[in-house]
């Protein structure tokens, strides 16, 4: 068994009155008492991603954009697992992709307010090259995007598994709410067990969300 973690954790910039070093703090002890086996960030530093591995995490690799770095580390036991990984930059939608085992990962950080359904599935296309490939895309997808669209389900092959993986609404600025789209879609994979860990609400502005694999 594999534990897969995904949190966008927002410390790639300084705002007024924002402790980014608490922040950090905080995110580090929280990956550390989750323990995943595979950690997937978006909108991380170099800073935070240096002290990932100083816990003894391998960084694959990342991809920076305005918001920060998509990067996945994985523990050193499961270093010799890793077969191939890559960036990629498809219309300024960031991804990290690398193959564990036999299962492909694409650790996504979708852009804010620019995606659409169409935009998902010009991405997979893109990314999938046969039927039989096996994928886990996991990451921040931004905006809502709906489960009753055909396309789409053909995709998400595991429906009960994407329907939960929303994460909750937060206030932002006092002025309005805006929903955090955190999420897995499967594709010919074995994946179970989906937590959202509601528990870390505000140490970021997402929600840590993690998947088995076996």
């Amino acid at each position: 068994m594999t534990v897969i973690l995904s949190w966008n954790v927002n410390l790639f910039s300084v705002k007024s009155g924002f402790d980014i070093d608490a922040r950090a703090d905080t995110i580090l002890y929280t990956i550390m008492e989750l323990n995943p086996d595979i950690i997937c960030l978006q909108e991380s530093s170099k800073f935070f991603n240096n002290r990932l591995t100083e816990k003894g995490y391998i960084l694959l690799g990342a991809i920076k954009s305005h918001c920060g770095y998509t990067c996945s580390f994985v523990k050193k036991l499961i270093y010799d697992k890793i077969q191939t990984n890559n960036t990629s930059n498809i219309n300024g939608n960031y991804h990290y992709i690398f193959k564990y085992d036999d299962i492909n990962i694409a650790n996504f950080h979708i852009e804010p307010k620019a995606f659409n359904i169409e935009t998902l599935d010009q991405i997979l296309s893109r990314i999938i090259k046969k039927d039989t490939d096996k994928w886990l895309f996991i990451g921040d997808f931004n905006t809502e995007v709906s489960l009753s669209n055909t396309n789409l389900i053909d995709i998400a092959q595991n429906q009960n598994l994407t329907e939960n993986t929303w994460t909750e609404s937060f206030l932002i600025n006092d002025s309005r709410k805006e929903m955090r789209y955190d999420r897995a879609i499967t594709f010919n994979t074995n994946i179970y067990d989906l937590k959202v860990h509601r528990k870390y609400f505000g140490q970021s502005d997402h929600l840590p969300v993690s998947v088995k694999y076996v």
